[in-house]
């Protein structure tokens, strides 16, 4: 399936806060932050010293991470 068709993805707006992309996702608050300390999840926005997701962003970071293997995800 189209990771653009996953239903938690298509309902999302545009632009979204942490709490509504775990809520959203099942993956929890900690982890999110934990990527983004690491620079290793999906792109955000700061503004001062709040952070945004934008969808297309989370689009393209699950994208990013579709495999055809198990040797193709461990490379990842």
């Amino acid at each position: 399936m189209d990771i653009e068709q996953q239903s938690w993805l298509k309902d999302l707006p545009d632009v979204i806060s942490p709490g509504q992309f775990a809520e959203a996702s099942g993956i929890s608050l900690s982890t999110i932050a934990y990527w983004r300390h690491k620079g290793t999840g999906p792109r955000f926005m700061k503004i001062n010293r709040m952070v945004r997701y934008r969808k297309c962003d989370l689009i393209e970071f699950f994208n990013s991470k579709l495999c055809t293997s198990n040797a193709e995800a461990d490379s990842l």
